[in-house]
């Protein structure tokens, strides 16, 4: 479902999680809301926490209002990045700016971000909504469109030998203007993430809090 700004989307998103619950008797625990860039979660879904408790309908969100180790809470809507969303799941989902999921800063990075809209989807166990703003999300809204016209089968063009040759030696170059732009202090941080002594979202939350901090000296 496709808006025309934010504020649209919030204000949807918050009435339909009050029917939810009010003339679909949905739990609050038995929904979530996730947004698929880490990097903007608490700045994103503080307008619909807002809405909803103007309604009295109370949330989460999952790892910043609750302990690092607590998903979800009774009778609380839980608001979540794509980080904290694994591994969990929820009858009603949720998924808020998927515009951010039509493709990458780079081609390098358009996987990356679509494996982050495939793993949100996959977090219910019963129905999902999809929503986005702007014209990225008219393009996303297409390609699902024509996903359903095709009975949900996927039709690629399969590169050649020697389109896989180039292909290679294009990721190849990537991968090493990024190793040699890397600090050790990145890797680090990198390889901890990786074997789960560090979590992804508390990491992406306080580097959006070190984002912020420096938007308001900038603004000064």
């Amino acid at each position: 479902m496709k808006f025309d700004d934010a504020k649209a989307q919030a204000d949807w998103l918050a009435t339909q999680i009050q029917h939810d619950i009010e003339q679909e008797e949905l739990r609050p625990d038995d929904i979530v809301v996730i947004n698929p860039n880490p990097f903007t979660t608490e700045r994103e879904v503080g307008p619909v926490r807002a809405a909803l408790f103007a309604k009295d309908i109370d949330t989460e969100l999952a790892g910043v209002s609750t302990s690092a180790d607590v998903f979800s809470k009774a009778d609380a809507v839980t608001f979540t990045g794509i980080f904290r969303a694994k591994g969990n799941e929820a009858g009603m989902v949720y998924i808020m700016n998927a515009q951010d999921c039509y493709a990458g800063w780079d081609k390098s990075t358009t996987a990356l971000v679509r494996n982050r809209l495939f793993t949100a989807i996959t977090r219910s166990k019963a129905w999902v909504r999809v929503l986005g703003i702007g014209v990225n999300m008219n393009a996303l809204i297409g390609e699902l469109n024509a996903l359903i016209r095709h009975d949900f089968k996927l039709v690629f063009q399969y590169p050649t030998a020697d389109e896989k040759k180039d292909l290679r030696l294009i990721n190849r170059e990537i991968l090493g203007r990024r190793r040699i732009k890397q600090r050790k202090t990145i890797d680090e941080i990198m390889d901890a993430v990786a074997a789960g002594e560090l979590d992804p979202e508390q990491l992406a939350h306080a580097l959006e809090k070190l984002n912020n901090k420096r938007a308001r000296r900038v603004a000064k």
